[in-house]
């Protein structure tokens, strides 16, 4: 389990674009902006999960289906599974969705918010229990020379 300069990246990627889109969701009375939110929530949900595998298992995934990957991660930790994706208003909740599906209410805007958020309190607990073994590991290190 390691957090490498990759899984770092999506992290900041989907955790960046998280917080913008917590702080304007409510303004989404347009099918623009309802749908470049409805778009980021996905692909935050996408770098989230990948972040989550890419540091248990070392290595990028390729799917893009965000069942797939929450699948995945549900194999490796069961917090996953309470992550009910069927509020999803998405094909197959799939990244590659047909432009005209899409969430077009607060109300649903704020359903795929709250799982992304749900998905980010996984990641973010795991990523503190990896800071916390190396920062407790550290002090061995410095005995060992390089």
């Amino acid at each position: 389990m390691k957090i490498t300069k990759q899984s770092k990246e999506l992290y900041q990627q989907a955790s960046d674009k998280l917080s913008l889109i917590n702080q304007t969701w409510q303004k989404a009375e347009t099918d623009t902006a309802s749908f470049m939110i409805c778009h980021s929530v996905k692909e935050c949900m996408n770098d989230l999960l990948n972040c989550y595998l890419l540091m248990k298992k070392g290595k990028p995934v390729s799917s893009k289906n965000l069942g797939d990957l929450v699948n995945q991660c549900a194999a490796l930790d069961e917090r996953f599974k309470q992550i009910d994706l069927r509020w999803l208003n998405c094909k197959e909740h799939d990244l590659e969705t047909a432009g005209d599906v899409f969430c077009t209410s607060i109300q649903r805007i704020q359903i795929c918010t709250w799982i992304a958020n749900g998905i980010k309190k996984v990641v973010d607990s795991e990523i503190k229990k990896i800071t916390v073994l190396l920062t407790a590991l550290l002090p061995y290190f410095s005995l060992i020379e390089l």
